[in-house]
C-alpha cells in the first residue's frame, strides 16, 4: 500500500509451534475509509423504498453463517461443525451498485 492510500491493512504473526508465519493483506475501495459501506446503506434504503429486497436475503444467511462457523471452529479447538443449517441454494440477482460504483451512489471523497 502507498503512502496515502486508504482502504486496506496488513496483518502478520507467527504462530507458537508453527514454522512458517502467517501474513494477508486486506485491501478495501481506495475511494476513502469504509466506502464499502456505501454500498450497504445504499441497498437497504433502495430495499426500504422499494419495498423488495435488491438480493436475495439467503446471501446474507449464508455469508455471515459461513463467518459464524469458522470463528465458532476456532474457539473450539478447531472442532469440525455440521452446517445443515447452511443446505441450502438461491438465485443471485444483478444490482449493479457494487460493479459500477458510479452509476447511481455518491461516495464520500469523490
Amino acid at each position: 500500500m502507498t503512502a496515502g492510500s486508504s482502504g486496506g491493512f496488513a496483518f502478520a504473526c507467527r504462530i507458537k509451534g508453527r514454522p512458517n508465519p502467517l501474513a494477508c493483506w486486506f485491501k478495501l475501495q481506495d475511494k476513502g475509509v469504509f466506502v464499502n459501506f456505501s454500498y450497504l446503506l445504499h441497498t437497504f434504503e433502495h430495499t426500504i423504498r422499494s419495498g423488495y429486497a435488491v438480493y436475495p436475503v439467503e446471501r446474507t444467511l449464508l455469508t455471515t453463517g459461513i463467518l459464524d462457523r469458522c470463528m465458532q471452529g476456532i474457539a473450539h479447538n478447531q472442532r469440525k461443525l455440521v452446517t445443515d443449517e447452511l443446505n441450502f441454494s438461491y438465485t443471485g440477482s444483478d444490482w449493479p451498485f457494487a460493479n459500477h460504483p458510479r452509476s447511481e451512489l455518491i461516495l464520500p471523497h469523490d
